[in-house]
């Protein structure tokens, strides 16, 4: 394993709190849950805001004719944008849970979505093979639906190239699992691919190799696990939340930086510590002036990769 700094490119664009980057028609979409956007940037240009909308958009991802899909976090609903009307697509609110997190659509428009609770928190290492949270497969129609129970903190996920194989991060389970999926989409043989002592896995995007590149916001760093659950690369970047390939080749790996000091803390001390808004939120802990926590880290940076990216997102 190498641990060496963070060879990455800095794109200039103004991001407060991104998350779901996606590659899409020869653009990088992403999300911005504090701002509630969603966002479309072609390279070389500046990033148009798609949608401005009245939740936190949790994820994004793309159906079959190229029209939005959206998580609505608080809702906790499905939303498609589709010849610029926007629509309902899924109704999750039935669901356990208390907000969606990230998904993935496959190539057939199949969604599958987190959804979480604070029953854990990033503080405590939950180590038992299963968990609170649950893992909901919605068929394309946006009616037919099951459920994946079991499921601790779900975040990044992804579909193989061939369809056979999804990739899901467990972020405060500090583990990355993977599933079999046969033609229907369904999912079997849960089993670990890595498990951490100190990386917290949030967003994810898997290469052709059968890698898999992860985002450890509470460890401000990237950090790439091969097909076998080796980590063979640690990248530092402060605040890394989530990743994509894309590019026209899909080699350039794209990962979108939060300012630290939104993220709830992982100290043990504190273990239901409470999230930092922004200004109007004055009741949050105050933190030394030589906290790390103190600078804005926020960003989206660029690294180009040997392995290209496969399946979805």
């Amino acid at each position: 394993m190498t641990v060496d700094v963070a060879r990455f490119t800095r794109v200039d664009v103004d991001l407060v709190a991104p998350e779901s980057p996606r590659w899409h028609d020869g653009a990088f979409w992403f999300s911005d849950y504090f701002r509630k956007t969603i966002n479309r940037m072609v390279p070389g240009q500046p990033a148009q805001v798609v949608l401005t909308l009245d939740d936190s958009p949790a994820a994004t991802g793309f159906m079959p004719d190229n029209s939005l899909l959206f998580a609505s976090m608080q809702k906790r609903k499905l939303f498609r944008l589709r010849d610029g009307e926007v629509s309902l697509h899924a109704d999750l609110s039935h669901v356990d849970g208390q907000w969606l997190n990230d998904m993935v659509v496959d190539g057939d428009g199949r969604t599958y979505v987190g959804t979480r609770t604070t029953k854990v928190s990033p503080a405590v290492h939950h180590t038992a093979p299963g968990g609170p949270d649950a893992l909901v497969i919605v068929e394309p129609d946006g009616q037919s639906m099951s459920v994946v129970e079991d499921i601790c903190s779900p975040n990044g996920c992804s579909v193989s190239a061939d369809g056979r194989t999804f990739t899901l991060a467990e972020i405060y389970a500090r583990r990355i699992i993977r599933f079999d999926r046969d033609e229907q989409g369904r999912l079997s043989n849960k089993r670990t691919l890595v498990e951490f002592d100190k990386v917290w896995p949030d967003g994810i995007a898997i290469d052709a190799d059968g890698g898999v590149w992860a985002c450890s916001p509470y460890s401000g760093e990237v950090v790439h696990v091969t097909a076998d659950g080796r980590v063979d690369r640690q990248l530092a970047l402060p605040g890394a939340v989530a990743c994509c390939l894309g590019g026209d080749d899909r080699s350039t790996l794209y990962v979108v930086a939060t300012d630290v000091r939104r993220l709830p803390t992982s100290d043990p001390a504190e273990p239901h510590g409470s999230q930092y808004k922004g200004p109007g939120h004055e009741d949050q802990p105050k933190r030394s002036p030589d906290d790390p926590r103190e600078v804005d880290t926020s960003g989206l940076y660029t690294m180009r990769v040997d392995a290209r990216g496969a399946g979805w997102p």
